[in-house]
């Protein structure tokens, strides 16, 4: 499996001025009417940040724990006497292909407690696992898209849990 996106927060212990933040600091963009928080992106490791006035700073686009540790220390921005509180991963996406084709109406005729599969409205198969709690998109193709872990391990135990259920449904190559 490949992480595509880990989302996490963190609160500052203090409130923000997000209109100093957006004189003092580079790439912070602050547009009160569109949105309430101000947005700061990085290069290195490459994500975005969202300021809220409360202290609390939401990480998007970090691809792995040792990056959103990397990025919330830089996300600091000069707060001296900032703490970083609460440090939580709120979700992690990732993908994978199996290398087989699946069949989805089959997978979807036995565990239907757990999927939904409407072919007419979307291609792809949703398989909500409830232990650990992880959200699977399976595809005819046998790609599959997780989301909604709250960490690595849990993804990587839905994914082994998973893998037998759908080689039951492998499609025979033609």
């Amino acid at each position: 499996m490949t992480i595509g996106n880990i989302v996490a927060s963190f609160s500052l212990g203090h409130r923000i001025d997000l209109k100093q933040l957006v004189l003092k600091a580079r790439n912070v963009s602050f547009n009160p009417r569109k949105f309430t928080g101000a947005s700061m992106r990085l290069r290195d490791p490459k994500c975005t940040g969202l300021f809220f006035a409360t202290g609390k700073v939401v990480v998007l686009g970090i691809k792995s724990q040792e990056a959103l540790s990397i990025a919330a220390a830089r996300l600091k921005i000069g707060y001296t006497d900032a703490q970083m509180l609460y440090l939580t991963i709120h979700n992690v996406t990732a993908s994978a292909a199996t290398g087989y084709r699946i069949r989805l109406e089959g997978l979807y005729n036995e565990h239907y407690r757990f999927s939904t599969y409407e072919p007419e409205l979307f291609h792809g198969l949703y398989y909500r696992m409830l232990e650990p709690k992880v959200c699977f998109i399976i595809f005819i193709t046998g790609t599959i898209t997780a989301c909604g872990a709250s960490t690595w391990e849990d993804l990587i135990e839905g994914y082994e849990k998973l893998l037998p259920v759908l080689q039951k449904f492998r499609l025979k190559d033609s």
